[in-house]
């Protein structure tokens, strides 16, 4: 979109879950291939395991991402260069909730926190957890905001039949995985541009190898979209 021409034609973003860290990184003026090259660079060892009999609400620790975000994200929505929205679920009062303003650190890490992996994020009176927990694709949300737009949406999906649980781990990337299409087929017919694949790497997966495989399918597709 970048090479193409046509973020200059984007009036607002909207995402959920790690699109919501790709989303606001990507709205503040960072370009495309630095924001894959950050997120490549992360390592398993940036993520220490929780001993999850003690006291903690997930079993990842999301302290490297908050760094991340501070460090590259302003502190509010309003500084940022395209208007951005964040879809995330409050778990205090069970609600799907839509910010463009506040704190967008916070909320960011708040809708990317997968419940079960990673602790709810407290912001003012929220309990803030990934918003895939009640909409994995709010396409009916944005239309509703901007009726006379075309809506270009990214999907991904892991899920397939059959697939083994063989821990605790497994079974929460596996809910995730279903609870992700919960949304995406009624939704769909919403989108003018839609762009959809079946990835070959697990949702929480950190090989790199396998990223820069997804990375150059999904080059491939919008190259063959937009360029003309």
């Amino acid at each position: 979109m970048e090479e193409c021409g046509i973020k200059e034609e984007i009036d607002a973003i909207y995402w959920v879950s790690i699109w919501a860290i790709v989303g606001s990184l990507w709205s503040s003026g960072i370009s495309a291939k630095d924001i894959f090259e950050l997120l490549v660079s992360m390592s398993y060892k940036d993520f220490y395991w929780r001993d999850v009999l003690k006291k903690t609400w997930g079993f990842i620790s999301s302290r490297k991402i908050k760094t991340m975000l501070d460090e590259y994200l302003p502190p509010h929505f309003a500084a940022l260069q395209i208007p951005f929205y964040a879809w995330v679920v409050d778990t205090n009062s069970a609600e799907f909730l839509l910010f463009s303003e506040g704190d967008l650190r916070s909320i960011v890490l708040g809708s990317m926190s997968i419940p079960g992996i990673f602790s709810p994020v407290n912001y003012e009176d929220y309990s803030l957890v990934d918003g895939w927990v009640l909409n994995n694709f709010p396409v009916d949300l944005a239309k509703e905001d901007y009726p006379d737009h075309e809506i270009v949406w990214i999907a991904l999906n892991k899920f397939q039949k059959d697939q083994k649980i063989r821990s605790a781990f497994d079974n929460l990337q596996v809910t995730f995985e279903v609870m992700m299409r919960s949304k995406l087929l009624e939704n769909t017919k919403l989108v003018d541009c839609l762009f959809y694949r079946d990835l070959s790497i697990s949702v929480l997966s950190l090989n790199k190898k396998q990223m820069h495989e997804a990375f150059a399918l999904w080059y491939e597709d919008g190259m063959s979209r937009f360029w003309n």
